[in-house]
């Protein structure tokens, strides 16, 4: 197979970034890349030229990477609150969605669209979740929601989760039990001199 050697003008998936020369089928070429503007013929012209668009989309590139730490730093910060029914258990009669927390944080002053919101599965007990959203190419935040009972303060519905109770006792019984007969060792001690 024959291959053609092609200047990317944009970053192609699977293929490179600006600015770098490639080898591909001359039909990939021919009729996806070239018409579509992806790329140019691999002439010293054209590398010039396209050596100063990816300094100029490097320069972009850095001050959006500064905006989206911003965004991040902020979004880190969030925590939006949900008011659900929810049973005695903390399991709530419905669920808490992505379009439910995107909303939320809207109302809160910061627009998130839904398809950034990755939940897994929807929200469905009381308490506190951390949620992902996804900012800008490889960057993602996290957002804190908390879920609460309509009309009931939320310690009254989460219960903390038991500590194992075979690991703690034995180790507080038996030290209990050492200051209590250095004590009565002790307390005659005192009494005789």
């Amino acid at each position: 197979m024959k291959a053609m050697e092609v200047l990317l003008r944009e970053h192609v998936r699977h293929l490179g970034r600006c600015g770098d020369v490639v080898r591909v089928a001359p039909g990939y070429a021919r009729n996806f890349l070239l018409p579509r503007g992806l790329a140019a013929a691999a002439t010293e012209d054209n590398k010039r030229q396209i050596a100063r668009r990816a300094a100029r989309l490097a320069l972009e590139e850095a001050e959006k990477a500064e905006e989206v730490a911003a965004a991040v730093a902020a979004l880190a910060e969030l925590t939006v609150t949900a008011h659900e029914r929810a049973d005695e258990n903390g399991r709530l009669y419905g669920s808490v969605t992505a379009a439910a927390i995107a909303d939320m944080c809207t109302a809160a002053g910061t627009e998130i669209d839904v398809k950034r919101v990755h939940l897994s599965a929807p929200i469905k007990s009381v308490g506190e979740h951390k949620i992902s959203v996804h900012v800008h190419g490889e960057s993602y935040a996290e957002i804190t929601v908390m879920v609460q009972a309509e009309g009931a303060p939320m310690e009254s519905l989460v219960e903390p989760e038991p500590v194992a109770e075979s690991y703690v006792q034995p180790a507080a019984a038996g030290e209990e039990d050492a200051p209590a007969e250095e004590e009565a060792g002790a307390a005659p001690e005192d009494g005789e001199g």
